[in-house]
């Protein structure tokens, strides 16, 4: 089951220029945009889990 969270936000004309640019660019609508980048943002900075793939080959030793 999937829970969806529906966020209203508030962000700068410069972040909404940055934001409308990333989805313009991926031919995505505004909400989807917002949904990968804070998605992006999340992983990177340790709060999200990246997604395991059981097909891809890591290499070296843990």
């Amino acid at each position: 089951m999937t829970l969806l969270m529906n966020l209203n936000l508030a962000i700068s004309d410069a972040a909404a220029a940055a934001l409308r640019r990333f989805a313009a660019e991926r031919d995505l609508d505004l909400d989807r945009a917002a949904e990968l980048a804070l998605r992006d943002w999340l992983m990177g900075n340790g709060y999200l889990e990246l997604p395991i793939d059981e097909e891809t080959e890591v290499e070296g030793e843990a």
